[in-house]
């Protein structure tokens, strides 16, 4: 072999490792953006239950809520809320 051979062969070598450090390093990217990802769904689902659940009326759970006796305004915002809720949950 020639000392040109060599050095292609080398060179070559060379390339493969640094292709396969590259894809390797993409691939453990990719991972954490997808946790990311995932994280930032979740903690952007948390914040609208949360808004949502803070905005209905205080008795909501009690087990002799009437819906039909709150008030106008009051009724209006937690139906409002009632449909987020049913979006975010679907």
């Amino acid at each position: 072999m020639e000392t040109s051979e060599i050095l292609t062969t080398i060179g070559l070598v060379i390339a493969l490792f640094s292709s396969i450090y590259a894809i390797h390093t993409n691939k453990i990217q990719v991972k954490a953006f997808k946790e990311q990802l995932k994280l930032n769904f979740f903690t952007e689902y948390t914040r609208r239950y949360q808004e949502i659940i803070l905005n209905f009326p205080e008795n909501i759970n009690d087990e002799d809520f009437d819906f039909d006796i709150l008030k106008g305004d009051v009724k209006s915002k937690t139906l409002r809320y009632m449909r987020a809720y049913f979006d975010l949950c679907s």
